[in-house]
């Protein structure tokens, strides 16, 4: 009978460590699983903003896209014939320098060379950088407000072409003042004069287009 009783009093000793070691595996267990739920919300919310940025910049760029095609067409309405045909002479011109500038490099490299002519052929060459400055700043002093406004670094950009232009000009009569020419400089300034024509190109180019003067 001693036994029994003994039996019985140890077994309900032991039911309230089996009752608090069970509550203690649920809460461990609700516990990680609101950590999961926690990590779970944690990554969609960071999805969320990686999309909402992603689309925040094609917004943007839409935006800007929307904006210069509006600036464009404004930009042509506003271009008149009267200038496409200033452009057209400035460029005529232009191609004029080059091609004499090409022409002045063969002359000087010649080998029957005659200062006297050299001479003549850059008397010929300044008279057409001056007319492709001069149809350049005519075109330039008939733009709108708005238009110099669209086109002001590219036609700085032509405009310090132009001084070296004026500079490669000067070196070389310069050099056909002297009594012996050394045709060797006189060469490289002829070359680096149509370097810089190549340059002024590209520029007169790319304002045409800013302005939309080309046909």
């Amino acid at each position: 009978m001693k036994y029994k009783l003994l039996l019985v009093m140890i077994l309900l000793s032991l039911v309230p460590v089996a009752l608090a070691q069970g509550r203690g595996g649920q809460g461990g267990g609700a516990a990680a699983g609101q950590g999961r739920a926690g990590q779970g919300a944690g990554s969609a919310a960071g999805q969320q903003g990686q999309f909402g940025t992603t689309s925040g910049t094609r917004d943007q760029d839409r935006i800007r896209d929307q904006d210069r095609i509006r600036d464009q067409d404004r930009l042509s309405a506003l271009a008149t014939d009267q200038q496409r045909d200033q452009f057209r002479v400035a460029t005529q011109s232009g191609d004029q320098v080059r091609n004499h500038a090409r022409e002045m490099q063969q002359l000087a490299k010649g080998s029957g060379f005659d200062p006297a002519q050299a001479q003549l052929s850059h008397n010929q060459l300044q008279e057409q950088v001056r007319t492709m400055q001069q149809e350049h700043t005519r075109l330039m002093d008939g733009l709108t407000s708005e238009q110099r406004a669209a086109v002001q670094n590219r036609s700085r950009s032509i405009n310090q072409i132009q001084e070296r232009v004026n500079t490669r000009l000067q070196a070389m009569n310069a050099e056909l003042n002297q009594q012996n020419p050394n045709q060797k400089r006189l060469a490289d300034h002829a070359r680096q004069m149509e370097r810089a024509m190549n340059q002024w190109h590209e520029q007169n180019r790319l304002l045409a287009s800013d302005l939309n003067l080309e046909r």
